[in-house]
């Protein structure tokens, strides 16, 4: 996720220099664990099992995930003003990476939960919001490909998942890092050794920050002021008659 995030900020900061050999070296990253990993479990399918049974384990796919993201939205900014040609195809790339970065996301979101509920997880540490993060991280990056999207309807999709994203890292985040700062400063002190730890609700934080505000610059034609105002000059506003109005402000004609 690392280089993802650096080659972003290089290209927006920095220009191409920088930027391209960071994006390949998250690229190389990407597909030697990705291999690494499919071979470990090809060779025992219990390393699958394992990771997605074990509280100790699970919180990792979380950094998979968006790992994968990062990587994907990086590809979409750098790419295109590198090769003009390959503009399609990275956004292409783009969008599958995020479609399989959020499921992946979502899946550790919803397993960690449920397994916070089921079992003894041991002690409240800040590992555990690394499953939370990631919806977070699919609604900031699904905010920019809103603009990519084929027609209105898709549009809308992606920006109703991105909100459900939104809202439930944020949500479940706030909670979990509650839960494990109390118990470390009134419980039981954190030893310098997983210190680094206190830092991952930053992660919430700033992606919250960053998914804010790129969702209401992508959302801003859907709330478009027009829908109100058809609906308030009706004598007798009406539900239909509102929807009709909105959705000609949102589709056209």
């Amino acid at each position: 996720m690392g280089t993802g995030i650096l080659a972003n900020l290089s290209f927006t900061h920095a220009g191409l220099i920088p930027s391209v050999p960071i994006l390949v070296i998250g690229w190389v990253i990407l597909l030697w664990l990705s291999i690494g990993f499919a071979a470990r479990c090809l060779r025992d399918p219990e390393v699958l099992r394992r990771s997605v049974a074990d509280p100790g384990q699970l919180p990792a796919w979380g950094m998979v995930s968006m790992g994968i993201l990062s990587v994907g939205s990086a590809t979409s900014a750098v790419v295109p003003a590198l090769a003009p040609g390959l503009t399609r195809a990275a956004w292409t790339v783009d969008w599958v990476m995020w479609i399989l970065g959020t499921v992946i996301g979502l899946f550790s979101w919803v397993a960690f939960t449920l397994m916070l509920t089921a079992k003894d997880c041991g002690r409240p540490h800040f590992t555990w919001g690394l499953p939370i993060v990631p919806p977070m991280v699919s609604a900031t990056t699904g905010a920019a490909l809103m603009s990519h999207t084929p027609n209105e309807l898709t549009r809308m999709l992606v920006n109703v998942i991105c909100a459900g994203c939104f809202f439930a890292a944020l949500s479940l985040g706030i909670s979990i890092f509650g839960i494990a700062y109390h118990h470390r400063w009134l419980r039981d002190p954190l030893g310098h050794d997983a210190a680094a730890t206190t830092f991952i609700p930053l992660g919430v934080i700033g992606q919250s920050t960053a998914a804010a505000q790129a969702l209401v610059t992508a959302t801003r034609n859907f709330l478009h002021p027009d829908a109100v105002q058809r609906c308030t000059r009706s004598h007798t506003p009406t539900a239909s008659s509102c929807w009709r109005s909105a959705r000609r402000c949102w589709c056209g004609p």
